[in-house]
């Protein structure tokens, strides 16, 4: 602990000073008394702050004293806690070795039974191939089982149709010998009637040149029908052009009509403002009698008498126009009857033509019967013999199939029995490993549960270790801010003394910039009146002439000085300067911009690098000082 201070030096210095009270001593001057208490005030005045500073450093001294003294107990507490947890870790190091040692057995047992299961596994998925094999084949026998019997009651199926078409071959057959036999009566039949056809055809040549007569008048008659037909058609055509005209001016007779009907209206609705007009005019005219009594009424009596007037014919012609329509209306009734009638005429025209047609088609129909059913017997002798052969080399192919399938199935029978008691032994054996795969899967989970036990003591030595190192951390972190506290109280005591002498050379360093401030004025001053200075050009050449009119008005604020003709300096850069359409055009890059899109360009970048100005070291002035006044004295001497 720090030594306990004086509590106000200001009572030490008093007792060293004479006492009022001594009656041997001389009294005190009023003056030195004044000046003794100016004394006192001012030593008190400076000695307060060192006081209340030194009161609240003693403070400060306490405070971290009472810290160290928690700290030094903390720092107990912490060799106790770390000794317990030097003895929890070698308690848990033995632990981990045991549960390393147990769960290094227990997963190479988890490696043994998971290689194990592999094997079985694969082992099963090979069996399970196998038999999704045995199965699809199986499958695919009983499919072709299936069609073979398909195709075999389809066989039975033909066999019956032949059976069935050889008893109608054989009901042919005797049809056949009766045919031939009533064939040979036909024949005798025929020969009789051959006799007849003679005699018939001799009619039928006179009955074909009375048909040739009959269809040439046929044909005629077709024809003129035609033609009437065609008239009758083209009148339709008229009538229909005339109903769609009849039907425009129908609508344009509603047209009118509705205008009518509008105008009517609107008559309707002026007289009505004019009724209202005129029992408003009733109503004013006891006041307004003796002024308007001629004019006014003779006006209104007018005026009624030309809207009545108009009432009346627009009425009349919606009469008329009424008329009309009706007259319409009948007269394309009287046309659709017209048309109904050319309608049913052509109808009737029609039916004759078809009837004519049938007639001449009757008699070539008789020839064309016979000729197809003497092809159709034909046709029924040959499909006869062709099923004969087939139904015969199919009976032979389902004979060898059958055969075939019998030994088939009895191959498949005895293979299935194999297959059965293979996947019998298959699954017993499935149904050992799952067992050992599920007492496998117990250990594993025994030895999860010891190793995550043994985790979860790992954890709480880690959170101990954490804590220690937090608190050793605490107490250096005290340690350090103590440090801190001492040494800022010795910056703080000669800090005073770095500022008031940091205060005086600030006032010395103010002084010179002010000054260094009042030459850069001057020389901006100086600055301004060059740039401000009109540009004089050289007269015997054109393109400094054009120049100077556009310096001139537009009054850059970076400078142009001629270097030779053509050639410029703007500010610090060398440009070459030409003539086109009376304007000065600048080369920059590889071709030539105007003046004022030169000025955007260039004029801010070169003001900013004449003003950061470069200082010559003799002198002191900036560079740009001689050579304005080199420029002058060229210009003085010409």
């Amino acid at each position: 602990q720090a030594p306990s201070l004086p509590s106000s030096p200001y009572g030490r210095c008093r007792s060293t000073l004479p006492s009022a009270g001594n009656e041997g001593s001389p009294k005190p001057n009023p003056r030195e008394l004044a000046q003794q208490a100016r004394w006192e005030e001012m030593l008190k005045a400076r000695v307060e702050p060192y006081e209340k500073v030194i009161s609240t450093y003693e403070e400060k001294l306490r405070h971290f004293d009472d810290q160290q003294g928690k700290l030094i107990e903390v720092l107990n507490n912490f060799d106790e806690s770390e000794e317990r947890c030097r003895e929890l870790r070698t308690k848990l190091e033995t632990v981990n070795a045991q549960h390393a040692a147990a769960l290094q057995a227990q997963q190479e047992l988890v490696r043994q039974a998971q290689h194990a299961r592999a094997s079985l596994e694969e082992q099963v998925h090979e069996l399970r191939q196998e038999v999704s094999l045995r199965r699809a084949h199986e499958d695919s026998l009983q499919k072709r089982v299936a069609l073979m019997e398909n195709e075999l009651s389809v066989v039975h199926h033909k066999v019956a149709n032949m059976d069935s078409m050889e008893q109608e071959v054989a009901n042919a057959r005797k049809e056949a010998d009766s045919s031939k036999e009533a064939h040979r009566r036909v024949q005798e039949e025929v020969d009789e009637r051959s006799r007849d056809v003679a005699k018939l055809t001799e009619e039928i040549c006179r009955l074909r040149q009375e048909h040739s007569r009959e269809v040439s008048r046929a044909r005629a008659l077709t024809t003129e029908e035609q033609r009437k037909s065609e008239q009758s058609r083209e009148d339709l055509c008229r009538v229909q052009d005339l109903l769609r005209d009849k039907t425009a001016e129908h609508a344009l007779l509603l047209e009118r009509m509705e205008q009518t009907a509008l105008s009517a209206s609107t008559t309707d609705g002026e007289a009505a403002s004019y009724r209202a007009m005129l029992d408003k005019e009733r109503a004013h005219r006891k006041e307004l009698e003796r002024r308007l009594q001629e004019q006014e009424l003779k006006r209104l009596d007018g005026a009624l008498e030309e809207h009545r007037q108009t009432i009346r014919e627009l009425r009349q012609e919606v009469a008329a126009a009424r008329t009309e329509v009706q007259e319409a209306q009948g007269r394309a009734a009287k046309m659709e009857e017209e048309a109904a009638t050319a309608q049913r005429e052509a109808a009737l025209v029609r039916q004759q033509e078809l009837e004519a047609r049938q007639a001449v088609v009757g008699h070539e129909s008789i020839k064309e019967e016979i000729a197809v059913a003497t092809a159709r017997i034909e046709e029924l002798r040959s499909r006869i013999k062709a099923a004969q052969e087939d139904t015969r080399k199919v009976t032979e192919q389902y004979e060898k199939e059958l055969e075939e399938h019998a030994q088939t199935q009895k191959a498949m029978a005895s293979e299935r029995e194999a297959r059965q008691r293979e996947a019998g032994d298959f699954k017993a054996e499935a149904r050992r490993n799952q067992q050992r795969i599920e007492e496998l899967q117990a250990e594993q989970e025994l030895a999860a549960r010891s190793l995550a036990s043994a985790q979860e003591a790992a954890d709480r030595c880690q959170d101990l270790q954490q804590q220690l190192q937090q608190a050793q951390d605490d107490c250096k972190k005290h340690h350090s801010s103590r440090n801190e506290i001492h040494g800022e109280l010795q910056r703080m005591s000669s800090k005073f003394q770095e500022d008031a002498f940091a205060q005086d050379k600030r006032s010395e360093e103010l002084s010179a910039l002010l000054d260094d401030r009042n030459n850069e004025i001057k020389l901006l001053m100086y600055r301004v009146q060059e740039l401000s200075s009109k540009y004089v050009p050289v007269k015997s050449d054109s393109t400094d002439v054009v120049l100077a009119k556009w310096v001139n008005g537009y009054r850059p604020a970076v400078p142009f000085f001629r270097l030779a003709a053509g050639m410029y300096l703007f500010g610090r850069r060398q440009v070459i300067c030409k003539i086109s359409n009376d304007k000065p055009v600048f080369r920059v890059g590889g071709g030539f911009i105007g003046f004022d899109s030169f000025l955007e360009r260039f004029a801010s970048e070169e003001l900013e690098r004449l003003l950061s100005y470069e200082t010559d070291e003799r002198t002191g002035e900036p560079k740009f000082v001689e050579a304005h006044r080199v420029r002058q004295m060229m210009e003085d001497t010409g």
